[in-house]
């Protein structure tokens, strides 16, 4: 993983947390924020927040120079060959169909029988935690080599405590996917011998590990969840039955995208949640690198949005919305759609928009 942060302690540290989440094995270097002065975000006044911008902005991603530059939007071409998901109008083709077929030819639990030792190269799982930035030991990891099949793992792997063997801390070997896409959950720790309480947490539609590659997947104990939750929630407690949902905005290339907006919607009433009914309370994240609730939009720098409280009783889509181009209407177009799991009491992480297949991670 080439992004590197140096966090402060306290919210902004745990906060700047998902900003890891989303950028995951990015291979993309660091970039420096400007002050998103660029000339297509239009500011009547210079004091108004760059993620609070009206009309919405076209999406715009930072060059290596700090400077918003226009996205790479052409995976969104009828022909594209786009990775991740889901057209917001229900009319692509069902992503996840091909990449079952893909699973059953590469029979991955066949592996998994015969032995980590037998046939591919193995992949290695590195923990690390979110915060501290350093190697989680003695955590239970599920993958899902399907993706969307959560009920029963791929593989379940423990983090190494001591290194060996090939391994260091916080790691284990498992059997290459032979996926396209793969998820992994780690399990909800406590009292494990003094070692922080770990948050229960999902992530799904991630590129899968090549043979012979380390995956570095994230986690986060419930002490840094629970700063970040105050700094969305304020005095609403957290519902301990229902999830916490963290997305991104990303182009084509898989860069950050200021401009992208999002929303939930109910699949069984076909109504939109709002955020301050009711207990659920959702941010986007500006500049600062935290949670802003005056922010109407992501911004470039790190383009994410955090819900808190999301029901895990019935069935909830996300939605993400943006322009592409000047062309596109003032509020935007779809960019893709995701339909959540029901995790209770978990940190659901999923891409509501598409991109290329070729993206290296």
């Amino acid at each position: 993983m080439k992004r590197g942060y140096a966090y402060a302690c306290g919210v902004l540290a745990t906060a700047a947390c998902f900003g890891r989440v989303m950028s995951g094995c990015n291979t993309i270097p660091d970039i420096v924020a400007t002050d998103a002065s660029a000339a297509d975000v239009a500011r009547a006044d210079a004091a108004i927040p760059a993620c609070a911008v009206e009309p919405l902005p076209v999406m715009k991603v930072l060059n290596a120079k700090g400077e918003e530059v226009d996205g790479d939007w052409s995976c969104y071409a009828t022909d594209a060959g786009f990775l991740f998901p889901l057209g917001a109008d229900g009319s692509d083709a069902d992503p996840d169909a091909d990449l079952d077929a893909a699973a059953a030819d590469a029979s991955p639990d066949a592996e998994v029988d015969a032995g980590v030792d037998a046939g591919p190269a193995p992949c290695k799982f590195h923990l690390n935690d979110f915060v501290l930035l350093g190697p989680v030991p003695n955590a239970t990891v599920n993958l899902f080599f399907n993706n969307d099949a959560l009920t029963t793992p791929g593989f379940t792997g423990q983090t190494a405590s001591v290194a060996g063997g090939g391994l260091g801390v916080g790691e284990f070997f498992f059997p290459a996917p032979g996926t396209d896409q793969m998820a992994y959950g780690v399990v909800a720790r406590t009292d494990a011998g003094g070692l922080p309480d770990l948050k229960p947490f999902v992530w799904l539609d991630n590129f899968s590990c090549k043979a012979g590659k380390t995956y570095i997947g994230q986690s986060i104990t419930k002490q840094s969840f629970d700063l970040l939750g105050g700094g969305i929630l304020a005095t609403t407690p957290v519902d301990p039955v229902k999830m916490t949902v963290v997305v991104g905005a990303r182009d084509c290339q898989y860069r950050d995208v200021s401009g992208g907006q999002m929303e939930l919607w109910d699949d069984t009433t076909g109504l939109q949640l709002i955020p301050g009914q009711g207990d659920l309370r959702a941010s986007y994240f500006g500049n600062s690198g935290v949670p802003d609730l005056a922010c109407k939009q992501t911004v470039a720098a790190q383009a994410l949005f955090a819900a808190v409280n999301v029901p895990s009783d019935h069935a909830i889509t996300i939605k993400a919305t943006g322009r592409m181009s000047s062309s596109d209407p003032p509020k935007g177009v779809p960019l893709g759609e995701r339909k959540l799991p029901k995790i209770p009491g978990s940190i659901v992480i999923v891409r509501p928009y598409r991109v290329f297949k070729t993206v290296t991670m």
